[in-house]
């Protein structure tokens, strides 16, 4: 098996949710503590450690691009993750998360990390069904540290669960003329819900204005209010 991101020898599994943010949301697992989810057939799972296989994508990528080459777009989204969370932990809404709270000094570059490390889980996710998306533009952005002008993400916030919630929507895509134009994914943490939109080419499907790239960003990023599911 290849990586998808440079073809070198692919060995490490890449988590579908992100090992802190289980942590943050769940705390420690363990077989006094674990988690529950479901598997390709809907059957009950139960998950007792951060480390198991059914937390990752099937598909693999190399020991490289997993820790040194997008160990810093982790870093990125972790130290976003937990500012959202310390916000909801204080019974706040988030109208507008202000880049300078979160990253300083280097604050569009650390906004470009978060882009690209969700470039890379919706990179993975289309590996692993086989959808027919191609991964270029996906594998090009990290390697040359630059925005995926194919991916735009948009933040948005409902009510409160009540109870830790997180969790990976399934894969919808948008065709034309038998070919797949755009596609949309989201990763929910409790309140908090990143919303991924790809268009083939950069196409303009009136994504613009919701939907953001790095480079639209100056000093703070909107976060939408969804109704409670």
């Amino acid at each position: 098996m290849t990586c998808w991101i440079c073809s070198n020898t692919a060995g490490s599994g890449e988590h579908r949710l992100k090992a802190s943010d289980l942590k943050l949301t769940f705390g420690e697992l363990s077989q006094a503590s674990p988690i529950y989810t479901k598997d390709e057939r809907g059957a009950p799972v139960t998950i007792k450690s951060i480390k198991s296989d059914r937390l990752k994508f099937k598909n693999r990528i190399c020991h490289h691009c997993n820790t040194t080459r997008t160990q810093p777009h982790d870093l990125a989204w972790q130290r976003l993750s937990e500012y959202v969370a310390n916000v909801h932990v204080l019974k706040k809404n988030l109208d507008e998360i202000v880049l300078a709270n979160v990253f300083a000094p280097n604050q569009s570059h650390s906004l470009l990390q978060v882009h690209l490390y969700f470039n890379k889980m919706i990179g993975c996710v289309i590996k692993e069904l086989g959808v027919p998306i191609s991964t270029v533009s996906f594998s090009n952005a990290i390697l040359n540290s630059s925005e995926n002008k194919e991916l735009r993400l948009c933040f948005n916030e409902t009510q409160d669960f009540g109870t830790p919630y997180a969790q990976l929507s399934q894969l919808e895509v948008v065709e034309h003329d038998k070919r797949i134009i755009s596609a949309f994914f989201i990763y929910t943490l409790n309140r908090f819900h990143v919303e991924m939109v790809y268009t083939a080419n950069d196409r303009n499907l009136g994504h613009e204005g919701i939907f953001w790239l790095p480079s639209e960003i100056a000093k703070k990023v909107q976060v939408r209010k969804l109704p409670s599911q």
